[in-house]
């Protein structure tokens, strides 16, 4: 991969959606992503629509030299409800993350424009590969046979021939994917690793796919029908590619991590993490405050408050590992009933968790911790309390009631919302203190 912070040529300013879980965030951290300039200048970005009018049922190679043989290109899934095409949606929210990449200051390289063409998975990759992009961006929508089934995921290449921009991939669809969510309210599914795309195998530059919704679902079906929830989708991605590009200039960082302002209203929080190890920073000395937090993740920060026992029984989840860096974290949680799970045989430890879960997580360890105060009477006055889970009612309840969790500005409380870095260590902070 090109190093960016050659490329670029015009420095850029980020304004993050900076929604605290403590009370006394201000109205004013709730700004929108804003850049100035060309913050983009110099960078190169492929924007690859998924999927195309009429499908081609021919063959070609799953990857280079290989006997697997995948079909060349699909026409994609169609709306259960609206009967709008996969194709259609893709190009529209393409079109759009274009005109917004280059107004920033990006050169764009689309592999189509129209839904009637016939180019293949292995074309378009060659395609992009070609023109020598900094990042490669597919865009799709996602089906289930459970039309109970939503949110937005990203799939990201893990093949031992795409080696050399596995992990890559992985940072960049990290970040495109919260800001994505953070944009369009979706649910945050997570990161999918794969090695079976055809358009991951042959890249030979950075790469993900965006899974933007469920066209079963008969919510994100509508949504991605209309204008409004499709400019959302684009707006997020351009946000992602933005915080993708490069760290925030920070004109005052802290001692401890070169993104994290001393201005910002988590800043004492984030430098109480770092005295305490309670969560740590990245090997490039920043912190990511406006980055999701996974389950995995904030299991293992709570694991490690504990003092990292050890573990007496191991728990079976299909998606836990004796040797994943976290399982110790995880047998311990589900030894101890911090989790269960997610009630399907699995733990979802990718999944970016949420401010419904981050609360129900705490209040499981404080009771651990012989907390057992009763805020059961405590009134939830949020204007999105309705959509609160039944399950993690209580525990909402408990930490209104405790002081260590608030709502936002705006009356909303928004408990499926994924939780950032800064805000686990804000919630985290109140609980300790």
């Amino acid at each position: 991969m090109k190093k960016l912070t050659q490329k670029i040529i015009s420095a850029f300013l980020l304004s993050a959606l900076l929604l605290s879980l403590a009370p006394a965030l201000p109205a004013s951290a709730k700004a929108p992503l804003q850049a100035t300039g060309n913050p983009l200048a110099g960078v190169k970005i492929g924007i690859d629509a998924g999927h195309q009018g009429k499908g081609n049922y021919g063959k070609e190679p799953n990857a280079p030299g290989s006997s697997v043989m995948k079909t060349k290109v699909s026409s994609g899934t169609q709306g259960r409800f609206t009967r709008v095409p996969e194709y259609e949606v893709n190009l529209a929210v393409a079109l759009l993350l274009e005109e917004k990449l280059t107004a920033l200051g990006a050169e764009v390289v689309m592999t189509r424009r129209t839904n009637d063409i016939d180019i293949t998975n292995v074309e378009r990759t060659l395609l992009i590969n070609d023109a020598g992009v900094d990042l490669s961006i597919k865009i799709h929508a996602d089906g289930s046979e459970n039309p109970d089934v939503n949110g937005a995921w990203m799939l990201i290449p893990t093949n031992s021939i795409t080696a050399d921009i596995n992990e890559q991939s992985k940072a960049a669809a990290e970040i495109i994917l919260a800001e994505f969510v953070a944009e369009t309210g979706a649910k945050n599914r997570g990161l999918q690793p794969r090695t079976d795309i055809t358009g991951f195998n042959w890249s030979t530059v950075p790469v993900v796919l965006i899974e933007m919704g469920y066209m079963t679902n008969e919510t994100e079906d509508r949504l991605l029908a209309t204008d409004e929830y499709r400019e959302k989708c684009a707006q997020g991605l351009a946000n992602g590619v933005l915080a993708w590009v490069g760290p925030q200039i920070i004109e005052d960082p802290i001692d401890a991590f070169s993104d994290v302002s001393a201005s910002a209203w988590f800043a004492p929080y984030i430098i109480w993490a770092a005295e305490t190890a309670v969560v740590t920073g990245f090997p490039d000395g920043t912190f990511h405050p406006n980055s999701t937090m996974t389950r995995a993740e904030f299991v293992q920060v709570l694991h490690s408050l504990a003092g990292k026992p050890s573990v007496g029984k191991k728990t079976d989840f299909a998606d836990v590992q004796d040797s994943d860096w976290f399982a110790s974290a995880v047998y311990w949680a589900a030894e101890n009933s911090v989790t269960a799970g997610t009630g399907d045989g699995r733990f979802n430890p990718a999944g970016a968790v949420t401010r419904e879960e981050a609360v129900t997580f705490l209040l499981r360890f404080a009771k651990l911790k012989g907390d057992n105060r009763d805020f059961s009477a405590t009134q939830l006055n949020f204007s999105d309390t309705d959509s609160i889970s039944p399950w993690a009612y209580i525990a909402v309840q408990w930490g209104v009631g405790s002081g260590v969790v608030g709502g936002y500005p705006d009356g909303t409380f928004l408990p499926q919302r994924t939780a950032t870095r800064a805000e686990v260590v804000t919630i985290l902070h109140g609980y300790v203190n």
